[in-house]
């Protein structure tokens, strides 16, 4: 049996089979290899139409009180501004983490986006 002197933080040294540190290896190796994520499609889709609808309605919302759209019920524009936010922001923010999740950029999976599908 060949044997290998490893030494630890305290400055002890003890001695660890080969045949034992492979199987170690082995098994961090495993405890930290990630499952496939599946694309949560109906949730991105979610996402994208929150977002279109947010952009849509705040876009109005800017064009009637802005005056472009010449109407006697500007002060509609309020609601719809409060809408608009409400679709927007959470929708702009799930389409991020998809886009940068299907480029690949560190730090962003399809896990972060919750899934409606369970």
């Amino acid at each position: 049996m060949v044997t290998q002197q490893t030494r630890t933080d305290r400055g002890v040294t003890c001695e660890m089979p080969r045949e034992a540190q492979d199987t170690t290896k082995q098994v961090q190796e495993y405890e930290w290899k990630k499952p496939p994520v599946k694309v949560p499609w109906e949730s991105i889709a979610l996402a994208v139409v929150l977002f279109l609808l947010g952009t849509t309605f705040l876009s109005l919302a800017i064009i009637l009180r802005v005056g472009v759209i010449h109407s006697e019920f500007w002060e509609h524009c309020y609601p719809l501004f409060f809408l608009g936010c409400l679709l927007f922001i959470p929708g702009a923010y799930h389409v991020r983490i998809a886009y940068y999740a299907y480029k690949g950029y560190q730090g962003f999976s399809y896990a972060d986006i919750p899934s409606y599908d369970d």
